[in-house]
């Protein structure tokens, strides 16, 4: 495992040591190659494949389907009982909607299954884990082809948000800029941090994020000039609030912004930062960048390295109908996930998009089931964003009076509303929010304010945390 703090400490010392011109030690081509010359041939392709007919992309699809399945079923256990107890053969695999034949996997299955969901023979590349918010971390075990063409899907994001992965300078801010940076050890953590930073990117993963971090978080951003910044929506949330107490500001070399981690609506981080925010969904350890966001805000799912499908109760729904999402990835051999359930709530787009690419695109991600809301008439709420507009709207707005959030639905009529204040929030400012809370999940709903200094989290933070809701959502 890395040592982050190592990792931020090596990152802060070679921003110190370099010069301010040092990102033209190397020419373009020679950061080209350092950036993308182990992913070459799959980068490539992707941006070749990115504009293939829906026809091409789906008989694409088909024929990677088939590969990863034929070999799970040789070589994993697993998927030898699964296809025996729904008796199913490869050879059965025909279309791509004869995926539906295949039993769904869950996360349950694969951590109770673990040494029969790996080949016996794995050349492994990597390991990586979950951040385990919903309860024990999964680990998963990552080929090399798995983490390059992760890699390639990420570059061609940054290209979708108008920023060139071959040269442009990129920052992540607790997430690394590129996939493979998701695995420095100690021992390459000097070696990879002089990597990146001569080939213009930085990685900076914060300790904890109080002033003093997010105050070197700017300075590192001053120094350095990044382009596109890579990172989660809370993390420019407590940004922004430190630009209100500081002379500090983002710098003016920033054009776009790429989120993943909670949903969170876009226009209340443009609001904050004079910047393109475009968001990516995706299940980094499990099977990586799922769907990103283009230029017309259409989120394309990535079809040359996934199926994704939209399930309830086991049946695949209809465009439009929400439901939980299901994968199945084609190039991690090492532990090969087919139709996995990530648990994550979205819907198909009905329509395509008028950037001309014919890739499928996913409507807005609402979280996992436990992070929806459920009123008493049933009706759910999708994780933050009616909230998030209630509290916006009140009385100094959502980034002026709330600092940071969560709510938490023990009962279908019980929520308590835990909120971090800053100096302009007021009684007249909780009345609204209580008020406009109630209107979304009933008048008869006992809510509860509890003001604190700070919200605990872990990799990601959950704005909604729900009890009550799993059972009404499968019925």
């Amino acid at each position: 495992m890395p040592n982050f703090n190592v990792d931020q400490e090596v990152t802060s010392a070679l921003l110190k040591l370099l010069p301010k011109n040092y990102y033209r030690i190397l020419s373009a081509s020679q950061i080209r190659q350092l950036r993308l010359g182990y992913i070459d041939q799959e980068f490539n392709f992707l941006q070749r494949s990115q504009w293939f007919k829906l026809r091409e992309l789906k008989n694409f699809q088909l024929k990677k389907l088939k590969q990863v399945v034929w070999y799970a079923y040789n070589n994993i256990p697993l998927y030898k009982r699964k296809f025996k107890k729904a008796r199913i053969t490869p050879s059965d695999i025909k279309s791509l909607e004869d995926v539906s034949k295949i039993p769904i996997l869950s996360k349950d299955e694969v951590k109770k299954n673990f040494q029969d969901i790996i080949p016996p023979k794995g050349t492994i590349y990597r390991v990586a884990s979950t951040s385990g918010s919903t309860g024990k971390p999964l680990r998963c075990l990552l080929s090399i082809d798995a983490v390059k063409w992760r890699d390639a899907i990420l570059q061609r994001t940054y290209m979708w948000a108008g920023c060139d992965p071959a040269k442009d300078k990129i920052m992540g801010i607790a997430f690394p800029p590129s996939f493979t940076g998701a695995f420095i050890n100690t021992k390459s953590l000097v070696f990879r941090g002089l990597k990146y930073l001569i080939s213009n990117r930085l990685h900076w993963t914060p300790k904890v994020l109080d002033t003093k971090e997010l105050l070197k978080i700017f300075y590192a951003m001053t120094k350095f000039q990044p382009k596109l910044i890579r990172t989660f929506p809370y993390i420019i949330l407590y940004l922004s609030e430190i630009q209100d107490h500081f002379d500090v500001t983002f710098p003016k070399s920033l054009r776009c912004i790429t989120l993943t981690g909670e949903g969170y609506p876009k226009k209340i981080i443009q609001k904050l930062v004079d910047a393109e925010v475009f968001n990516h969904y995706g299940a980094a350890a499990e099977v990586g960048t799922i769907a990103s966001e283009c230029k017309q805000n259409g989120l394309h799912i990535h079809m040359e390295n996934h199926i994704v499908e939209v399930v309830k109760n086991n049946e695949i729904l209809s465009n439009g109908e929400k439901g939980e999402v299901v994968i199945t990835d084609f190039t991690n051999f090492d532990m090969p996930l087919i139709r996995y359930n990530i648990e994550d709530i979205s819907s198909i787009e009905n329509d395509g998009c008028s950037c001309g690419r014919k890739l499928t695109m996913l409507e807005e991600v609402h979280g996992r089931k436990s992070d929806l809301l459920v009123s008493k008439d049933g009706k759910i709420i999708t994780d933050i964003a009616a909230i998030l507009q209630a509290i916006d709207t009140a009385e100094g707005g959502f980034n002026k009076a709330v600092n940071q959030f969560r709510v938490i639905q023990e009962k279908i009529d019980k929520i308590t509303l835990v909120i971090v204040p800053t100096s302009l929030f007021s009684e007249k400012t909780k009345k609204v929010i209580v008020s406009r809370v109630k209107n979304l999940l009933g008048n008869d709903v006992e809510i509860k304010v509890k003001l604190v200094d700070k919200i605990s989290h872990g990799r990601k933070f959950r704005h909604v945390v729900s009890n009550v809701n799993k059972k009404l959502f499968e019925s």
